[in-house]
């Protein structure tokens, strides 16, 4: 398993995919932080925020929305197809006759899901870094001159982690930032179990996957049923529920464990038959 693992993890990372896409991430998280240091420069102190107020999570003049928006596109852009760019080239049946197809499919998957979660966890980690370097730790940007979360009134019970918002920012930003990677990297690997099933091309996954969370967020707004929606638990300070994100994270992950569990039992059947 562990040099399954790092033939994979070597092979995801010298792919130009992976490089755009974490360019990407990389780029918007610098770009959010000096979007909050232009709106901020020359300020007084009293009326700059908390730097965990300005992070990505938080942050006036964050691009976390846009990058929210595409993350299931970029989660599959940059492993997923893996399984079918082996099929494609004719690689495949060379390496099953190496190894074993459970530890093929399944090193695939453990690699797609770690890498994926940390393209998306390290940039906006770095985020958070950096404007814990360039602002205040408690800000002074209201009437009394005093921490702005440690005032109670400023607490909404409905949005969730919000006590976390208040009592540790920290905390509350360190939390978003996991629920935002962990469904990427759910998407990565979702999207690496319909490779299996389909010869359309890697284009068509990738639209198909993007339009599909596209539109089961349309409707669910028009619905009104804003709180099932996926989305809605990737923007921080959401009035979801916790039950029903749990239940998406348990979904997705479940779908993706059957759905590669069967293939590899249909593969191994198939293989011995021949």
């Amino acid at each position: 398993m562990k040099r399954m693992l790092l033939v994979e993890l070597k092979n995801c990372l010298r792919r130009k995919e992976f490089m755009f896409v974490s360019l990407l991430v990389i780029i918007t998280s610098i770009t959010s932080f000096l979007a909050e240091c232009y709106n901020f420069f020359g300020a007084e102190l009293t009326n700059v925020r908390s730097a965990y107020d300005l992070g990505m999570v938080q942050g006036i003049n964050s691009l976390l929305p846009a990058l929210v928006l595409i993350s299931p596109m970029l989660a599959t852009i940059l492993y997923s197809d893996s399984y079918y760019s082996d099929y494609k080239l004719g690689v495949y049946k060379n390496i099953l006759s190496r190894t074993d197809v459970s530890l093929y499919l399944w090193s695939k998957a453990i690699v797609i899901f770690a890498i994926t979660f940390l393209t998306f966890f390290i940039p906006m980690i770095l985020n958070q870094a950096l404007v814990l370097i360039a602002f205040p730790v408690e800000g002074y940007a209201n009437h009394y001159s005093l921490p702005e979360y440690g005032f109670a009134m400023n607490y909404v019970p409905q949005a969730m982690f919000d006590l976390y918002r208040i009592q540790n920012p920290l905390l509350y930003n360190l939390l978003n930032v996991i629920i935002i990677s962990l469904f990427s990297a759910l998407f990565a690997v979702f999207s690496y179990t319909i490779y299996f099933y389909t010869k359309k091309g890697k284009f068509t996954v990738i639209t198909g996957v993007f339009l599909g969370f596209i539109a089961v967020e349309i409707i669910m707004g028009a619905l009104n049923l804003k709180q099932y929606a996926i989305n809605t638990y990737m923007i921080p300070g959401n009035y979801g529920s916790f039950s029903i994100m749990l239940g998406w994270i348990c979904i997705l992950l479940s779908l993706c464990l059957i759905v590669i569990y069967i293939t590899i039992n249909k593969k191994e059947l198939a293989l011995g038959g021949e």
